[in-house]
């Protein structure tokens, strides 16, 4: 009996649901540009600190030509260097978690590689795995232990990230 009750409160939640997902909201011009392919997350995780220190690097392609690179990268943590194609470029970090680029001569369409350097002290879980950020905990025996929740859009709070912006129906049942 357990299992028919199950089974069929599954069903009816994907029945109610399933025409009511929505993801892929509408991109700032500068990110819908870019086309990202992949992303190489390199850090050092200090569990005694509680810090974090790397890098990402970014292969991206760009749709058009384009003066212009945006990125989320939450404003706790602070980047040391950005580079766009081996060069080192200037950037605004904002309080919105923007981080913005605008080069002095545009770049061609077509395959680039951004590198961010960044590190500090990353946002913690405030209720795992609900609400995304880092825990850090030990194990029975004092070892570090240390976890990464990235629900939603908390990707940002980890490394850099072109976000698209996502409805989420499970809000409303957690």
């Amino acid at each position: 009996m357990r299992i028919i009750l199950l089974l069929l409160s599954c069903f009816l939640y994907a029945a109610l649901t399933a025409q009511n997902l929505k993801s892929g909201g509408v991109l700032k011009p500068v990110q819908a540009n870019m086309d990202i392919r992949h992303y190489t997350v390199a850090l050092e995780v200090d569990p005694a600190a509680k810090t974090i220190k790397g890098y990402t690097e970014i292969e991206l392609r760009l749709l058009k030509p384009s003066n212009e690179l945006l990125f989320d990268l939450w404003h706790g943590l602070t980047i040391t260097k950005i580079w766009v194609n081996g060069k080192e470029q200037s950037y605004i970090h904002n309080e919105q978690d923007l981080v913005s680029m605008t080069l002095a001569q545009p770049l061609p369409a077509g395959k680039q590689l951004v590198k961010i350097a960044y590190g500090g002290t990353p946002a913690v879980s405030s209720r795992p795995p609900w609400v995304g950020g880092f825990q850090w905990e030990t194990d029975r025996n004092s070892n570090p232990w240390v976890s990464i929740t990235c629900q939603e859009k908390v990707q940002r709070f980890i490394f850099p990230v072109k976000t698209i912006p996502v409805m989420n129906p499970m809000k409303e049942l957690i």
